[in-house]
């Protein structure tokens, strides 16, 4: 088991909608990988939506 706030592993589950199977304010250790990529991958998928946001701007508000 690994201790971690329990007000970031809310938040970690309401980011990735996994349950981590946390007891109060421990997590199981093998879960912590799989924590850590579902993060990495939220973070991959909003860099895309920035991105494609920002050529957005750029092709609609040349001056952007």
């Amino acid at each position: 088991m690994v201790t971690i706030d329990e007000k970031i592993i809310k938040k970690v589950e309401e980011i990735t909608i996994t349950d981590y199977e946390a007891k109060g304010n421990q997590v199981p250790a093998e879960n912590i990988e799989p924590m850590i990529e579902d993060l990495l991958y939220e973070i991959e998928k909003l860099q895309e939506r920035y991105n494609e946001l920002d050529e957005y701007l750029k092709e609609e508000y040349n001056d952007y």
